[in-house]
């Protein structure tokens, strides 16, 4: 059981943004973290603003029984976030409120 979480957990440090699909004005990304498994969406409004949001979501339970003592993990993780980013000039370079 303690496998998934390894591969979790180097896909994590590895690559923050799984997926990333980009039409125009809309993005949609994937990303994994500490957080759990996420979403984002945003949309630019014109070439100095842009308005995203996006969450975060994990649920871990884990019972097992060592040396006759019994064992309960859970953890349960959720994040959502809203944000505006003003590009000054235009370019990749970002101020971000949320």
């Amino acid at each position: 059981m303690l496998r998934p979480i390894l591969v979790a957990a180097l896909l994590a440090a590895t690559a923050p943004s799984l997926a990333r699909a980009q039409d125009g004005r809309l993005a949609v990304g994937a990303n994994i973290g500490t957080p759990g498994l996420g979403a984002e969406l945003q949309y630019k409004l014109n070439d100095h603003f842009v308005v995203r949001g996006g969450g975060d979501w994990m649920n871990f339970d884990h019972d097992h029984t060592y040396s006759g003592v019994d064992y309960s993990a859970k953890l349960k993780t959720g994040t959502a976030g809203a944000f505006v980013d003003w590009h000054p000039g235009g370019g990749g370079f970002f101020l971000s409120g949320g």
